[in-house]
């Protein structure tokens, strides 16, 4: 399992198995790439030194193969870029950035080696749409989805054409989090969405999907990082959810899964980003 994290580049580099935080062109971000070779069912903690959270809309994907990407929102626009991942050396040789459109946040993942998911935030709503990497660095993006109204949004996808959102209510709603499964149709191209539930409460979280079903949701509320896991029941077309876990004191948070259902999750707690290492 091979993770891409992505912060601000205050947080220098890990302790353990982390490569050296690779800076963005242009930007103060950074990404990280690291190992993973834990299989036990027990968690592991890794810690970094004193740093910043990365914007919570700024997210970096991949998945399996050497592609990456990576999607941000910076003054109402959003934006995007492409990278390959040179796994021996630690290293991602990105693409100019691109303009995607307008919105206050953004999130993307990866459905195999050349095609993405992105969702977005416009104006109060929520939009999501499917891409395809070229050669040239660039991404052919079919037309944006309307979904419903939403204030911040994470999205995950799998090898098998399963996806599931996750985003922020509005109005009464603002402080609780839903999500959706979906099924990705890439012959139109569209989602097939399903029924939305409610799985926990808070302004943000992250979501994760893997080959098989296997689903996980991070979140934060009132300084604590909670997870819950789920698995999907294809024929019924939602998720069984299991009860919620604390996984400790902290704020932002992002969680990503292999198609074994080992996860590995990062939140920062008191300005340092601690790496969680699970299994689902």
């Amino acid at each position: 399992m091979r993770c891409v994290a992505h912060a601000s580049r205050r947080l220098l580099r890990s302790l353990l198995k982390w490569r050296d935080w690779d800076g963005l062109p242009g930007g103060g971000e950074a990404i990280a790439i690291a190992s993973c070779t834990n299989t036990s069912a027990r968690l592991a903690t890794l810690h970094w030194p004193p740093g910043s959270s990365a914007d919570q809309h700024d997210r970096a994907t991949r998945q399996g193969g050497p592609n990456c990407v990576l999607v941000q929102q910076t003054g109402g626009n959003l934006f995007f870029r492409t990278g390959a991942l040179d796994a021996a050396a630690g290293t991602i040789s990105w693409a100019a950035e691109k303009k995607l459109g307008a919105g206050s946040a953004i999130a993307v993942a990866m459905i195999d080696d050349a095609i993405c998911l992105e969702a977005h935030i416009d104006q109060g709503q929520l939009y999501t749409n499917i891409g395809w990497l070229r050669g040239d660095g660039g991404i052919d993006w079919d037309t944006p989805q309307s979904f419903g109204a939403a204030g911040a949004v994470a999205i995950g996808g799998s090898r098998d054409k399963l996806c599931v959102e996750l985003h922020s209510g509005v109005g009464p709603d603002a402080d609780k989090l839903f999500c959706t499964l979906g099924s990705i149709d890439l012959l139109h191209p569209k989602v097939k969405w399903g029924n939305t539930i409610g799985v926990g409460t808070g302004s943000h979280g992250s979501v994760a999907i893997s080959a098989g079903g296997r689903c996980i949701v991070t979140f934060a509320s009132n300084g604590t990082v909670y997870g819950r896991s789920g698995l999907v029941d294809v024929k019924a077309g939602n998720i069984e959810w299991f009860p919620v876990v604390e996984l400790g004191k902290g704020a932002a948070t992002a969680i990503s899964i292999d198609d074994l259902g080992r996860c590995a999750e990062v939140h920062v707690d008191e300005k340092t980003a601690v790496c969680i290492l699970g299994r689902h």
